[in-house]
């Protein structure tokens, strides 16, 4: 009976308040509207790029300053070290103009290497993983740029022209990239056709930082533990590293890049 006196004397409180409810209100909504947004983020990076199956084996491979690296040198340090199980370059563009026949598009456009379906999980509608970017003018595409290109048609064996010298054929359609740091891309092209996109990153001394370099290690292994001998090998072989330029060398778990509040992808560049 008490509660109840107490409640009825609260809510006529209230009634006769109407400036103080509404400020109480309003800062309870606004509150609960942070804690959601935060629930958000963190459960967000709490699930980034944790689907892919060998998640816990990949790292991606900086300095310093950052996540950056060369694709050849890159290479080269996969060769040296038996740690190393596979390697995974990529590069990013956005808003770049492709052509099917004399149609003209818009397109996101991703150069990554014949590793990516097998270091990566991410799905395909069309297409079969070990091969669908065997060949050099292969590319795979995402399901909206499928449909906003070819509509019901099925686009596998279409041609798009990327530039006048990047010609390739569609291989396989890939389901829309989300929830990674891996960005959403319209078009999957092979690695080796960058020399005909940005003839810089073909080179060690054009390509230092340009490239996204992902390895993926052998079970078991510590690729952490190579980090200072990896070091002395670069400060041999890489410009960037023999200028002291860049000193370090740092692995970063594809698993921790999100919250590492490093960019990974630094795109149109």
């Amino acid at each position: 009976m008490n509660n109840l006196l107490n409640f009825k004397s609260y809510v006529k409180f209230l009634s006769r308040n109407k400036a103080f409810s509404a400020i109480n209100v309003f800062g309870l909504s606004v509150s609960l509207m942070f804690v959601i947004l935060i629930m958000v983020y963190v459960g967000q990076g709490l699930s980034t790029d944790r689907f892919h199956v060998n998640g816990e084996r990949i790292f991606v491979i900086g300095n310093e300053n950052g996540i950056g690296f060369s694709w050849s040198i890159g290479e080269r340090v996969a060769e040296r070290y038996p740690e190393i199980e596979k390697i995974c370059p990529m590069k990013n563009y956005q808003d770049r103009a492709v052509f099917v026949g004399d149609e003209k598009y818009k397109a996101d456009i991703l150069f990554t290497d014949t590793t990516f379906f097998s270091m990566f999980t991410f799905p395909l509608s069309q297409g079969d993983a070990r091969t669908v970017m065997l060949a050099k003018n292969y590319a795979v595409i995402s399901e909206t740029f499928a449909r906003q290109t070819f509509g019901s048609r099925d686009p596998l064996g279409e041609i798009i022209r990327v530039n006048d010298s990047i010609h390739v054929i569609v291989n396989g359609v890939i389901k829309d990239i989300k929830n990674s740091t891996i960005p959403y891309s319209d078009i999957l092209v092979r690695m080796d056709n960058i020399r005909f996109f940005n003839p810089n990153l073909d080179t060690e001394m054009g390509d230092a930082v340009g490239v996204q370099v992902f390895f993926q290690t052998v079970k078991g292994s510590d690729i952490q533990s190579k980090s200072e001998d990896m070091e002395a090998f670069l400060k041999d072989i890489f410009w960037i590293y023999k200028r002291d330029v860049f000193k370090e060398v740092i692995f970063t778990p594809l698993k921790d890049v999100y919250f590492s509040g490093k960019t990974l992808f630094n795109v149109n560049q």
